[in-house]
C-alpha cells in the first residue's frame, strides 16, 4: 500500500506576467477508506492571462473530482477525468463568451501498488528517472518531435524550429480532442524511481541538464528536488521563459512513495 509518500510541487512564472499553470496532488482512497495511491494532475493554460489561468484551474479541478467519483479501473477513471476536464472548459466558454478560445494541456498520472498509469493531451511531459536514465513516458503533442525529425534532413532551419516547436497539435479546448496519450498498462515502480510531471517551461533545460539534476538530488526529498529544478530554470535565464510547474514523486524501498 502507498501509505507513505514523498511528493512536492513548485512553480515559477518565468518571464510571463502571470501564472497560467495549475497542479494538484490527491490521495487515491479505496472503498474501505484506505489510501492506496496518489493522483497528480498538471495543466498548462492558454488563451491569455485570465482565460489560460481559468482553463488550467478548471481542468485540474474537474479531472481530479471526476477521477475520485468511483473505484473502478484506474485507466478508466483517468479517461473520465480527462473528459470531464474538457467538458468543464466547454461549459465555461458557453457561460462566458469572453473566454472563447481558451484551452489547456492536461497530464494526469496515478500511482498505486499496480504501478504508474497516465493520460495526457498536449505537451506537458511525464518523465521517469530510473537507474540513472531519464525516459519521457508520454507523447509530445506539440510540433517539437516533428521538427526534430525534419531538421536533420534540412527541411526546416533552426530559426523556424525555435518559433514553432511549442505550437500545440492537441489541447483541451472544449471541443473534440484530436490526440490523446494513455498508458497501455500499469508500469511497475521500483525503489529509487523518481516521477516528474512538468509543464513545457521545463524545456529551457536540455535532457542532459534534467538528468544531471535528477542524479544530483538522489538523497534529497521531493520538495528540495523540485526547488532544484526551479533554481536551474531561473539560472538558465531564458529571455522568454514560460511558466513552469514541476511535480515530483519519489519512490521508496518498498516500491511505495515514501516520506
Amino acid at each position: 500500500m502507498l501509505a507513505e509518500k514523498d511528493f512536492a510541487g513548485r512553480q515559477s512564472r518565468g518571464m510571463r506576467p502571470s501564472q497560467e499553470d495549475s497542479y494538484a496532488f490527491s490521495e487515491i482512497i479505496d472503498p474501505a477508506g484506505r489510501a492506496i495511491g496518489l493522483l497528480v494532475v498538471v495543466a498548462d493554460g492558454m488563451g491569455g492571462h485570465t482565460a489560460g489561468e481559468r482553463a488550467s484551474e478548471l481542468a485540474v479541478k474537474n479531472c481530479t473530482a471526476e477521477f475520485h467519483q468511483d473505484n473502478g479501473e484506474i485507466l478508466h477513471r483517468l479517461g473520465r477525468g480527462l473528459t470531464a476536464a474538457n467538458a468543464s472548459i466547454a461549459a465555461e466558454m458557453e457561460h462566458n463568451l469572453a473566454l472563447d478560445g481558451m484551452g489547456t494541456t492536461l497530464l494526469a498520472a496515478a500511482m498505486t501498488d499496480a504501478g504508474l498509469e497516465w493520460v495526457s493531451v498536449g505537451d506537458s511531459p511525464l518523465y521517469l528517472w530510473r537507474d540513472r536514465h531519464l525516459n519521457r513516458l508520454n507523447e509530445d503533442h506539440s510540433l517539437r518531435p516533428i521538427l526534430r525529425q525534419l531538421a536533420p534532413q534540412g527541411e526546416v532551419d533552426a530559426a523556424e524550429t525555435a518559433r514553432s516547436n511549442s505550437v500545440l497539435r492537441a489541447a483541451l479546448t472544449g471541443y473534440e480532442i484530436s490526440l490523446t496519450d494513455r498508458s497501455r498498462q500499469a508500469m511497475a515502480l521500483r525503489p529509487g524511481d523518481m516521477i516528474i510531471l512538468a509543464t513545457d517551461g521545463i524545456h529551457s533545460l536540455t535532457d542532459e541538464a534534467i538528468s544531471d539534476i535528477c542524479a544530483g538530488t538522489a538523497t534529497l526529498n521531493a520538495s528540495d528536488t523540485a526547488a532544484k529544478f526551479i533554481d536551474a530554470i531561473r539560472d538558465a535565464d531564458h529571455p522568454k521563459q514560460d511558466n513552469i510547474t514541476i511535480a515530483i514523486v519519489k519512490i521508496g524501498a518498498s516500491g511505495a512513495a515514501v516520506s
